[in-house]
């Protein structure tokens, strides 16, 4: 509605529950169409406010980093992303994803293969909120 005057612009005081489900399906398969990223060159050149990530992602590419879309509610990175990778600690595996308002989550796996499935699994999944990860067995760190 527009401004007339003194009068403050007014917003309808219903909202559809049917309306607002079809709105919320839209935005999810809008974002579950964007690309997920291998490299953080590649998430950079995608979305370009990232850039300044660069250099702190690199350092997971020797591992697996992996960077998919977030459902956008909890302050994900530049462009709604969520950034995985993958950590080796010798005997033990960790597979970690965070966005920049919930923080960490870890799930910690047997094996190199059992980790990149998991962070593939996620890319499948995307997007998603961080929060629905507590029923695949990740734990807040």
């Amino acid at each position: 509605m527009k401004k007339h005057g003194n009068h403050k612009e007014r917003r309808p005081a219903y909202v559809d529950p049917v309306e607002e489900a079809r709105l919320a399906k839209l935005e999810h398969d809008r974002r579950a169409a964007l690309p997920s990223f291998r490299t953080a060159a590649a998430y950079a050149a995608a979305v370009p406010e990232a850039a300044k990530y660069l250099e702190y992602l690199k350092r997971y590419e020797r591992v697996g980093l992996y960077i998919m879309q977030g459902d956008g509610s909890h302050g994900p990175w530049e462009g709604g992303y969520l950034v995985a990778h993958i950590d080796d600690f010798g005997q033990e595996w960790h597979c970690h994803i965070c966005d920049c308002d919930d923080g960490l989550m870890i799930k910690q796996v047997e094996s190199r293969e059992a980790a990149e499935a998991e962070m593939e699994f996620l890319v499948a999944m995307a997007p998603f909120n961080m929060n629905e990860l507590d029923a695949f067995g990740w734990r807040i760190n």
